[in-house]
């Protein structure tokens, strides 16, 4: 039997299940069902994930209600109205059609590459946080204005901290 999910991706809401087939688990999201595995990766967040026998290293970072997640230099904020079976508490939420980008790591930001009145396109890279010695590309989940910037260069960051606002 799946189980159902309403899962909130970067603000748009999907719904999605995950179904466990005698050769794995399987998601559907829309109209589509993929083959999945899932294994943490040496820890501290970071996992392997395969989707229809295509790889992808992903690291993400549990909040209250869902997860950020990193995935290549994209960071997408995943909301489920089902954590662990149980419904999410409510919290305080973003206003319709405002995103802002969370820090998915504890990291130091190293260069912040857009200021507050700047347009940015969905994908755009908008600041760099090092992380294990590595630095790590954060970029617009969505196109907008970017109306403030919390963060400057040289300054440590929290997992989850908000670095940019984009409306």
């Amino acid at each position: 039997m799946a189980r159902k999910l309403a899962l909130s991706l970067n603000a748009a809401t999907t719904e999605a299940e995950v179904e466990h087939t005698p050769s794995g688990p399987r998601v559907r999201l829309g109209d589509q069902w993929f083959d999945v595995d899932f294994a943490a990766a040496g820890g501290h967040g970071l996992y392997s994930l395969l989707i229809d026998g295509r790889s992808y290293e992903v690291y993400a970072q549990p909040r209250s209600g869902g997860f950020d997640v990193l995935i290549g230099n994209r960071v997408f904020s995943v909301d489920s109205d089902f954590v662990r079976g149980k419904a999410r508490p409510a919290g305080p939420a973003e206003p319709e059609g405002v995103w802002v980008l969370r820090s998915p790591m504890a990291g130091l930001v190293v260069q912040t590459l857009v200021a507050a009145g700047d347009e940015v396109r969905a994908g755009q890279l908008l600041l760099l946080v090092e992380s294990m010695k590595m630095n790590n590309e954060l970029s617009a989940a969505r196109a907008g204005a970017v109306t403030e910037v919390y963060v400057s260069a040289g300054q440590r960051v929290d997992r989850g901290a908000p670095l940019i606002r984009v409306e």
